[in-house]
């Protein structure tokens, strides 16, 4: 402030708006700026600039220039950013470097002309030891070094203290400030926070105990290093208070020397500086890449590995069309404008780098502008306060890309009405994740996710017989097979931690039902209609696609917590009992298959016969049928297989089970999403659905005839007896037909229609009623005349039967085949065999009842010896 004009450059935008706020407060807006990557506030006459250190506009020429946490420098993902602005960025009256003496040496060596002024701590800092958080004092802050981290330590501090405030950099900061607000006023005396704290954030701390001590730092999870750790540290304390720091939970104390240097401020030097080339050649595209791998000359400085930028440069140069856009070195000024968008979504490198081609392509149209309609898509999927706290916070990352998208004035039509937009929408995710924050980690009672804390082996689980978890007394879920249900009862924010300690508790849970189905009998494994795989009441597999239809793969419903192991035992038994299901209900089928006498063409038709499933339409194959020679047809009928009129079958086969999983078989191989089931075991005939085609029925072991399917072993049958009739000049319906299809004669002749019959109806006088028996009383005969007769006929009235209950229809059947049907050549003659492909009877010469073939003989000892006799007799 003693300077005319001036920039400050911080490591965060959480401090950024800190510095911001307070110097709007001494000398109002309209001469401080604000410049982050997702927030722009520019006034006309803004005279400081307050930013984070990636949006320091680096050619302003202010008289004062400062750069705050400049040992960042050494730091892995940002330092060539900090270590540029070390080397490049002067103001032109004082240039300040804030930070940590550990660089000292290394800024000696890179800048002539400095001046090295060292401030004093103004309290002392004290290690501790190690505490148990039940025994946290007021005005703590705990540190963990992930988002599960602290949610869980905050967990435990609201059920064991009443409450605690989470702090982290992926939070807003109007998110943020709410939280911070809670723990400044006393609504909760506890902090829970990432290593955000250490960048800055001054608070009323009076303690800072470590939950951890490694990180993920990018690219590897790492040990934190003693100046990092001191850095966290220091937050406890202020001004002229002191303040502790110590360890709690699972973290080993530290080491005496450790605790010293931290005390002191004491560490070792900064070795190497992380540097990137900032004089970037935009002539081209392989011009700037190679511009970008250029080494360092000073031996202090190290090339940093690639960044996000880079990584989505060398994707984007990949990209055929964004290439092709590229004919100036403004274009590829324009392609590394678009690759600086930060990835502040995560979801995965491919991902954004789609989203930068799609900006790319917008910003480098003729228009020059991002599509509105498109940039308010992307803004309406994320504008929604529902949610869980995950949730509100990946749609808050989201939106902060949209936000640094919409600070690009020129891309965006109307940039100012955009900006304002991702504002409104940030501000209310902001809200709701507060109110989610609170909702979740204030005064709320759980002890589950207490449990999270201690080590997975005392992790106790207890599945009683109805399959429900407890762990140490509270219930938390259930056990499907070897799959955990969360309990319904429980919120979305308590989820993902209660899975946690679920997965290590029930690991022995796992393990002992591995070894149960494992030698549990076949019997108590089954399969579903729809390729489900059932041990008892529990699924615990299902089938999927593989290149033998009698060889499907097998996916096991196992939780990732239940280990490799234990998924690999479980598909080895479904495994095991598949196979032997599959040899015993089609040992038939098999036979064939594995039948090395077989040979030609016979053994082509036992393949197609294989593929088939055992069921295959004649039609579909009579040429190979018709060129089988006797000998061929006799091997082939050994192994079961029938040569029927209309189908090649195995008898076998049509049975309930094999049917079944033939169904299955067959939908996965054809890729079926959904299975139709098999009609009802024991009917010769169904009504057919309309849903479902003639192939599904031939896989039930049926045939598609009009409004009805009829099972082909009867159909056979019926082919027989109409076989003896005469086709050609016409035949009704007997008896023995309708007894073996279970149909009604009009049922029997939509049916017969169905199978290419021309079907003539009629009707005819009803053959006379045999009388009553005499009765011996008055109210004897009329109970008999009150009851209708067998046949639905009783008089009216007057005592006279209706005209049209004295009349039955009949009906006519003739081959009214198509000739289009008949296969190409020589047309059938009258008296010999027709091809099957006709589908029709095989002879049209009548027959006599004469001709008919003779009755065999009864066997006197056969059981239903005397119900023939009876028959006989009439």
């Amino acid at each position: 402030m003693s300077h005319r004009t001036g920039v400050i450059g911080l490591p965060l935008r959480l401090l950024a708006r800190e510095v911001y706020d307070r110097l709007v407060d001494r000398v109002g807006p309209s001469v401080v700026a604000l410049v982050t990557g997702e927030e722009k506030i520019v006034p006309a006459r803004a005279r400081y600039w307050v930013c984070t250190v990636e949006a320091m506009p680096v050619e302003i020429g202010a008289d004062f220039v400062a750069v705050d946490e400049i040992q960042l420098c050494a730091d892995f993902e940002r330092g060539h950013i900090f270590t540029d602005r070390l080397l490049n960025m002067r103001g032109l009256i004082e240039t300040m470097f804030l930070g940590s003496e550990t660089i000292k040496s290394r800024i000696s060596e890179l800048v002539s002309n400095v001046v090295f002024e060292r401030r004093e701590r103004m309290s002392t800092l004290s290690y501790s030891g190690s505490r148990k958080l039940s025994r946290m004092r007021p005005r703590t802050a705990i540190v963990g070094f992930s988002i599960n981290d602290v949610y869980a330590i905050a967990e435990v501090v609201r059920r064991l203290k009443g409450g605690a405030a989470v702090v982290m950099g992926a939070l807003s900061p109007r998110t943020r400030n709410a939280q911070v607000a809670m723990y400044q006023e006393g609504e909760v005396d506890y902090l829970v926070a990432t290593d955000a704290i250490g960048m800055g954030l001054n608070l009323d701390i009076h303690h800072v105990a470590f939950s951890g001590v490694r990180k993920f730092d990018g690219a590897r999870m790492r040990n934190l290093m003693p100046h990092e750790l001191g850095q966290i540290a220091g937050r406890a304390g202020r001004h002229s208070r002191d303040g502790t720091f110590g360890v709690t939970g699972d973290v080993a104390p530290f080491e005496p020397n450790l605790a010293a240097a931290i005390e002191n401020g004491k560490f070792q030097p900064i070795a190497k500086l992380q540097w990137r080339n900032s004089r970037l050649d935009f002539g081209s595209v392989d011009g700037l890449l190679r511009s970008l791998e250029h080494m360092p000359d000073e031996q202090t400085l190290v090339r940093a590995r690639p960044a996000d930028d880079e990584n989505a440069l060398r994707a984007l140069a990949q990209n055929e069309d964004i290439m092709e856009r590229i004919l100036h070195p403004s274009d590829v000024r324009l392609l590394w404008d678009v690759v600086q968008i930060p990835d502040f979504r995560k979801v995965s490198s491919t991902d954004h780098a789609e989203l930068l081609a799609r900006i790319f392509g917008f910003v480098s149209s003729k228009s020059g502008q991002i599509s509105a309609d498109w940039f308010a898509g992307q803004l309406k999927t994320i504008d929604k306060v529902t949610g869980d706290i995950d949730t509100l916070s990946k749609r808050l990352a989201f939106v902060r890309t949209w936000t640094y998208v919409s600070q690009r004035q020129s891309w965006l039509e109307d940039a100012a009405y955009w900006q304002g937009k991702s504002r409104e929408i940030e501000d209310r995710l902001s809200d709701a994740l507060h109110q989610a924050l609170t909702q979740r980690f204030v005064d709320r009672r759980t002890s589950v996710l207490m449990r999270r804390l201690k080590q997975r082996m005392s992790l106790v689980a207890e599945v009683n017989k109805d399959n429900e978890v407890h762990v140490d007394g509270q219930f938390i879920g259930k056990l499907h097979g070897f799959r955990f249900q969360l309990d319904p009862g429980a919120s979305a924010d308590e989820a993902k931690t209660l899975r946690s300690a679920a997965a290590a508790a029930l690991q022995p849970e796992f393990i002992l039902r591995s070894e149960r189905l494992y030698n549990a009998p076949d019997t108590e494994i089954d399969l579903t209609e729809q390729g489900g795989l059932m041990w008892g009441d529990d699924a615990v597999g299902k089938l999927h696609k593989s290149g033998e239809v009698l060889a499907p793969d097998i996916e096991v419903f196992v939780d990732d917590a239940a280990g490799a192991d234990v998924a690999e035992k479980v598909k080895r038994r479904l495994s095991h009992w598949l196979s032997r299901r599959i040899d015993a209900l089609f040992e038939p089928l098999l036979a064939i298959q594995k039948d090395e006498t077989l040979s030609g063409l016979a053994k082509g038709v036992g393949h197609q016969l294989v593929e088939a499933l055992g069921i295959i339409p004649r039609a579909q194959i009579a040429h190979d049928v018709k060129a089988l020679d006797q000998d061929a047809r006799a091997t082939l009928r050994k192994h079961g297989v029938r040569f029927g009129q209309y189908t090649l079958f195995m008898p076998l086969l049509l049975k309930p089970a094999p049917t079944r999983l033939r169904l299955v078989l067959a939908g996965l191989f054809e890729g079926l999403e959904e299975f139709p089931a098999a009609p009802p075991p024991g009917l010769v005939t169904v009504a057919a659905d309309s849903g479902l085609d003639a192939a599904h029925y031939m896989r039930a072991g049926y045939r598609l005839a009009g409004e009805r399917a009829i099972r082909v072993d009867m159909l056979e049958r019926l082919a027989d007896l109409v076989r003896a009739e005469n086709a050609r000049d016409g035949f009704e319906s007997n008896a023995d037909m309708l007894s073996i299809t279970g149909l009604s004669a009009e049922q029997f002749a939509g049916l017969m229609e169905g199978l290419g019959y021309a079907v003539e109806r009629g009707e005819r006088d009803k053959p006379p009623k045999a009388a009553p028996p005499a009765v011996e009383s008055d109210d004897a005969a009329s109970d008999v005349e009150d009851k209708p007769s067998e046949t639905g006929v009783g008089a009216d009235s007057k005592g006279e039967v209706p005209e049209e209950d004295l009349k039955e229809a009949f009906y006519i059947f003739r081959w009214a085949k198509k000739p289009s049907a008949r296969p190409q050549g020589k047309k059938p003659q009258r008296g010999k065999r027709n091809d099957k492909k006709q589908g029709g009877p095989r002879s049209n010469t009548p027959r006599t009842a004469s001709a008919s073939p003779k009755k065999k003989a009864v066997d006197p000892d056969n059981p239903f010896a005397a119900l023939a006799a009876l028959k006989d007799k009439g």
